[in-house]
Order: C-alpha cells, then sequence, then structure tokens
C-alpha cells in the first residue's frame, strides 16, 4: 500500500510539473505576438503532427483554440488554451507511445527540413565544415538499453560517412539526451562539453524548453570506436 501511494505521490508531482511547463510555455507564446490570431498560429504550427493524428479529433482542437485569439487577459488565455489542449495533453497521459512517436516524426521531419539526414528512427546528421553533428529524437519509448542499442547502430551507420569524408575532423552530438544521460554519452566514446550556447537554441531549439547538452568525439576515436569494415 504504501508503494502504491508513494507512486500515486510521484505522478501527480510529474504532472504538475508538467502543466506547470505548459503553463509556461503557453505564456511565452502570449509574450511573442500582440495580435491574437498570430499567436493561435504560431501554437497551432507547434502542434500540428499531433493534430493529424487519428488519434485526436484535430477540427476541435483547432475550432477550440482560434476561439481563444480574442482573449487579451493573459492568465484567461493561459487556462483557455490548456483547455483546447487537453487532448493532447491526454494521449500523453494514456498512450504515451504514440505520443512520443508522433513527437519524435515530428522532430525528424523538421531536422531533415533543415538538411539533415535520417540514419535510423531516433538519429539524424548534417555536415558543417569540418565536423559531423548528430540530432537524437525522442526516444523514451524505447528504453536505457533500447537507446543505446539504436545510437550504437546508427553510429556505425554514420562511421561509414566519416570514413568518406577527409574533411571531418570531429563528431557532435546534440540533444536532451546529452543533458538528462550524459554517462551514455560517455559511454559511446564521447566527451559531454555542456549545454548548447543561445544562438544555436534560437536556431534549432526555439521552442524547447530542456536542457539541451551537446557532446563531441574526433574523428579518430570515432572511426576507431565504430568503423566495422577498416
Amino acid at each position: 500500500m504504501e508503494e502504491e501511494e508513494r507512486f500515486l505521490k510521484q505522478e501527480e508531482k510529474k504532472e504538475d510539473r508538467e502543466i506547470a511547463e505548459a503553463k509556461r510555455n503557453i505564456g511565452a507564446f502570449f509574450d511573442k505576438h500582440e495580435d491574437g490570431q498570430k499567436i493561435v498560429k504560431d501554437i497551432l504550427s507547434k502542434i500540428e503532427p499531433f493534430l493529424r493524428s487519428d488519434l485526436i479529433d484535430g477540427d476541435k482542437v483547432r475550432q477550440s483554440l482560434k476561439g481563444c485569439s480574442t482573449i487579451k487577459d493573459r492568465e484567461e488565455f493561459i487556462e483557455k488554451v490548456l483547455s483546447a489542449l487537453g487532448p493532447i495533453s491526454d494521449l500523453k497521459k494514456n498512450n504515451p507511445g504514440a505520443f512520443e512517436e508522433i513527437e519524435r516524426k515530428a522532430f525528424i521531419e523538421g531536422v531533415e527540413a533543415r538538411g539533415f539526414k535520417k540514419i535510423n528512427e531516433i538519429l539524424s546528421y548534417g555536415v558543417s565544415e569540418d565536423f559531423v553533428h548528430i540530432h537524437l529524437a525522442p526516444a523514451r519509448q524505447f528504453g536505457i538499453s533500447g537507446l543505446k542499442k539504436m545510437t550504437r547502430e546508427g553510429l556505425e551507420e554514420l562511421a561509414k560517412t566519416v570514413k568518406e569524408n577527409q574533411a571531418v575532423k570531429r563528431v557532435e552530438a546534440i540533444s536532451w539526451i546529452v543533458a538528462d544521460h550524459p554517462k551514455i554519452l560517455e559511454k559511446l566514446g564521447f566527451t559531454v562539453v555542456g549545454e548548447i550556447d543561445e544562438e544555436m537554441r534560437r536556431k534549432y531549439y526555439a521552442d524547447d524548453n530542456r536542457p539541451i547538452g551537446r557532446a563531441t568525439v574526433s574523428r579518430e576515436d570515432f572511426l576507431r570506436r565504430y568503423l566495422i569494415d577498416k
């Protein structure tokens, strides 16, 4: 009984944190524009991948949000938008696997639109001058063991590209995973540098309030560890 009560309390605290974070995000949208229609347009753009899902009545959510565009009071706006986004919150709570799958697909589409190439379900990469930077998509549903396996497989595939491109001198990993689980990256041979700078956050992670970490490994160490056909 005590264990069950502890679990329920932990879940309540988690839900409270998520609601508080959602309110902060909605408030940030409200503060960004004076025009209510532009605010709602920004929010709709952010959640569009979820509205396209068969698991959510997207039209209903869109109409509810559009009804918030005339609200001038900040606190009222936050509460009404939070209510309108209820179906998405319910999906995250009741079907976290499906929620993350949508989130991950949207992330990959986003980085591909910026010129990155998909390696597997969680890894994408881009080449910038003398380094390769990899982005890790949301992957909580795979668990730590699944995350490690898919990451290693992706890095082994990436090693072929690094070998062929002599200009690449290092490989960088950028993700919330680096910030939340630095030990995983260290075990994969990376050195964790810290959080990304403000310029990179504005460019790639403007709508993500989570800590985003950066880790790096030299070309030589990367190929030594991940190149299978040497």
